[in-house]
C-alpha cells in the first residue's frame, strides 16, 4: 500500500508537470483542447486530432499503472519464493525496463529483489551489477 501511495503520487507530479509544458503554450483566450501543430507542419491531414486528457482520466490512467506495478512485483517475489528463478528475473525485469513514473526507491527494491533471484539462479555478475545499480538508485 506503502509503494501504491509513493507511485500515485509520483504520478500526480508527473502528470501535473506535463500539463504544466503543455498549458505553457496556449495562450490565455484559447479555450479549446485540442492540440494545434507546430509551425511549420501541415494542419490538414485527415486525422482527428484527440484532445489531451482530463484529471480523471489522467487519474485513472495513472492508477492503472500502479496496479500493474504491483501485481507485476508481486508475482514477481511469489516466483522467486517458489524457487523460479527466470520468471522472477522475468517480471522484475519488465519493471525495471518500463521505469515510467516509477520512484527510486521502488526501482531499488526491484533491483536488489532480482539480484537476489540473479544469485539463486546462478548469474552472479548480474547479481553484483543489480546489487551495485540498486544501491546508486537507493542513494539519489
Amino acid at each position: 500500500m506503502e509503494d501504491a501511495m509513493v507511485l500515485l503520487q509520483t504520478g500526480k507530479r508527473l502528470a501535473t508537470a506535463a500539463f504544466r509544458r503543455e498549458s505553457i503554450s496556449l495562450s490565455d483566450d484559447i479555450f479549446s483542447f485540442t492540440k494545434f501543430p507546430l509551425s511549420g507542419e501541415n494542419s490538414t491531414n485527415n486525422q482527428p486530432q484527440t484532445p489531451p486528457r482530463t484529471e480523471s482520466e489522467s487519474i485513472t490512467h495513472l492508477l492503472c499503472h500502479i496496479k500493474l506495478l504491483i501485481r507485476r512485483k508481486t508475482a514477481a517475489i511469489a516466483a522467486l519464493d517458489a524457487g523460479l528463478y527466470s520468471e522472477a528475473i522475468r517480471h522484475f525485469s519488465k519493471i525495471l525496463d518500463g521505469r515510467r513514473g516509477a520512484p527510486q526507491g521502488f526501482l531499488s527494491e526491484c533491483y536488489v529483489h532480482r539480484a537476489s533471484a540473479y544469485r539463486s539462479a546462478g548469474r552472479i555478475a548480474e547479481a553484483i551489477a543489480d546489487c551495485n545499480t540498486g544501491a546508486g538508485h537507493f542513494l539519489h
